[in-house]
């Protein structure tokens, strides 16, 4: 890799890092369109390459963060707050909400079915009919923090999941964020 290219693939990612467009699609392109113009074979990158790319994204990294970080202290700051004084309209305190949701793939929150909810098990429909009467607290929280259009769509599309604790049995949940009601008797195991 020589001079031209690193200063090339750097340019390529100061501009496509603002644009809606893939900046990790674009070094790739770059690279391997040089590597076409200078002759040379492509067939992998080579360790310069890839450790240019992991500093010109941790350098993007690092630039937004400082440039930006006046409002995300602020975002920060209202989000604790919100959460401690349980002031949920403040609009910063809706894009910490909305920073957290985006990094979390799944919100999965189970609550446990007294003995008389568990023999609903037996009753005709499907799960959600048999327990949604136990979940009007949970579904009227959930409306409060995000509004109903947006928990609407988000426990549509699977990323909010509300489900009985004695349905969790077996289940791996990678890159979940777990809200457990009356989990005071659970264990770590």
């Amino acid at each position: 890799m020589d001079l031209i290219q690193s200063v090339l693939m750097g340019i390529v990612q100061g501009l496509s890092e603002f644009l809606p467009i893939s900046s990790s699609a674009h070094l790739v392109f770059t690279s391997s369109a040089y590597k076409l113009y200078k002759g040379a074979e492509i067939i992998q990158h080579t360790n310069q390459e890839i450790f240019l790319e992991i500093m010109l994204h941790l350098g993007t990294l690092f630039a937004v963060l400082f440039f930006f970080k006046k409002d995300i202290l602020r975002i920060f700051r209202s989000f604790y707050f919100g959460i401690k004084n349980k002031d949920y309209d403040n609009v910063d305190f809706k894009l910490g909400l909305y920073i957290v949701v985006g990094t979390i793939i799944t919100v999965l929150i189970a609550f446990p079915l007294t003995s008389v909810a568990e023999k609903l098990v037996f009753l005709p429909g499907d799960l959600k009919e048999k327990i949604d009467p136990y979940l009007i607290p949970i579904y009227d929280a959930i409306n409060d923090i995000l509004g109903n259009e947006q928990a609407e769509k988000l426990i549509e599309k699977g990323i909010i999941e509300i489900a009985p604790l004695a349905y969790m049995r077996g289940r791996t949940l990678d890159n979940a964020f777990i809200i457990l009601d009356e989990g005071q008797n659970t264990t770590e195991n």
